[in-house]
């Protein structure tokens, strides 16, 4: 079991912000339709309020393998994972 993965991020503005991040997620190296891969474009905003304070707007993409499914019971009546995630985060240093 393993992940790897990379980000790359741009500021054209000192404000305003963003960044594309890969991962990759193998859960046994000797079943490849037991992994997974997420893309996540993010966006972002520095406050000029707080110093160090900023604020992300991130949407996840999961890309399951064939045998990728959620343990019996985890949620009810499902039993494959959401394809799709979104995340508003804030985040400030003091």
């Amino acid at each position: 079991m393993f992940k790897y993965g990379a980000e790359v991020q741009y500021w054209p503005l000192h404000w305003f912000g963003g960044a594309f991040r890969y991962d990759h997620v193998v859960l046994n190296v000797d079943d490849d339709a037991n992994t997974y891969r997420i893309f996540s474009p993010r966006v972002a905003v520095r406050t000029d309020w707080m110093q160090g304070g900023q604020i992300f707007l991130q949407w996840s993409r999961y890309v399951y393998g064939d045998r990728v499914r959620l343990r019996a019971g985890q949620v009810p009546l499902e039993t494959i994972p959401d394809d799709n995630v979104v995340k508003i985060q804030a985040q400030f240093a003091f």
